[in-house]
């Protein structure tokens, strides 16, 4: 959810075979309104940056 106003988001992560190896497909919509002022977005760089952080060969 958001943090000023909570509303809540839909977030979707799949790991999906790849020829050499994996690839991470991910989604994130809010459910309420149209924008989000760039915070779904947000989200998803954030998420990638994490998992870069642990498996470095999982993101490029």
């Amino acid at each position: 959810s958001t943090p000023v106003l909570r509303f809540k988001d839909d977030v979707l992560v799949e790991v999906r075979p790849h020829p050499g190896g994996s690839e991470v497909a991910m989604r994130s919509k809010s459910r309420v309104g149209k924008g989000d002022l760039g915070a779904n977005a947000k989200r998803i760089r954030a998420f990638l940056a994490a998992l870069r952080t642990r498996v470095p060969a999982a993101v490029r």
